[in-house]
């Protein structure tokens, strides 16, 4: 079932909708119409938000719990396996998602050995602070911080075609050869540390990357990606340092997302890895 929120960026319904869906633990896509002109075409968007369910628009404003239920309700009787058929799943309903990982497809599920522990690697709990202290809950106004269910739908997004997002991990290339998530990509948040790192490696990132602009002097960030970025976990300051930086340049706030558990919560709810693979 492929379920898509279209909305504007402003629209104030859009985060009870994100909320109702999460709630029923129905997997979407958040579509903004500001930068998908071709699907407000498609589904001739007028009002915000919009609820399309398998290429059909079942409303264009925003429903009420009790119509998303009977919705849904009624779409699982009819679906054919419906029913996850793994012992240890992502959520009650969903057992795997289908990532796109560099030019391979991988199957993100959580390992089914119920005895399995934790990678060594992140079996640590007390690192010398500062540098490694533990991170807010909110990074900075107008950043939304995520867990693993949504980086999963920007994943899926971005598998599915959708070159408007991108998953970021901004560890050090030795951390990122242990393993990282599939689907991402690593910009070493060392190469992307605003008013640190060499000008012209940080301009290149943001131009050919990022998709922003150098308009007269200034940045354009018209047409620049969503972000999601992670780094090694709560006690990381890797992609916070590259998201406050980016934000001390003009990036919209509101396409930084912030993955706060990063690889340690990864690993510890056994979701799959992967080696990294050249951007």
């Amino acid at each position: 079932m492929d379920v898509m929120i279209i909305a504007t960026n402003t629209c104030t319904h859009r985060p009870n909708l994100e909320k109702e869906l999460e709630h029923l633990r129905i997997p979407y896509h958040t579509y903004f119409v500001e930068d998908h002109a071709d699907l407000v075409e498609q589904f001739a968007i007028r009002h915000s938000p919009n609820l399309i369910v398998d290429g059909d628009v079942v409303f264009r404003r925003q429903p009420t719990e009790a119509e998303l239920r009977a919705l849904f309700d009624a779409n699982a009787s009819t679906r054919p396996g419906a029913s996850p058929a793994l012992e240890v799943n992502i959520t009650a309903d969903l057992a795997s998602v289908d990532v796109m990982h560099g030019e391979q497809k991988v199957t993100i599920a959580r390992n089914q050995n119920q005895d399995n522990l934790v990678n060594p690697a992140f079996a640590k709990t007390s690192r010398k602070c500062p540098p490694f202290c533990i991170q807010p809950a909110e990074l900075a106004p107008g950043v939304t911080t995520i867990a693993e269910f949504e980086v999963l739908q920007f994943l899926k997004q971005r598998g599915a075609g959708d070159a408007s997002c991108l998953v970021i991990d901004s560890r050090t290339p030795d951390w990122v050869e242990k393993g990282t998530i599939p689907g991402s990509v690593n910009i070493p948040w060392d190469t992307l540390d605003i008013g640190k790192s060499d000008p012209t490696a940080v301009r290149d990132i943001l131009e050919q990357q990022l998709s922003v602009q150098r308009q007269g002097g200034l940045w354009n960030f018209d047409g620049a990606k969503t972000l999601v970025m992670f780094c090694n976990g709560a006690w990381c300051g890797q992609s916070p340092t590259n998201i406050k930086g980016l934000l001390t340049i003009g990036y919209p706030a509101h396409k930084l997302f912030w993955y706060r558990g990063g690889m340690q919560d990864w690993e510890n709810l056994g979701l799959t890895t992967a080696k990294p693979v050249n951007t």
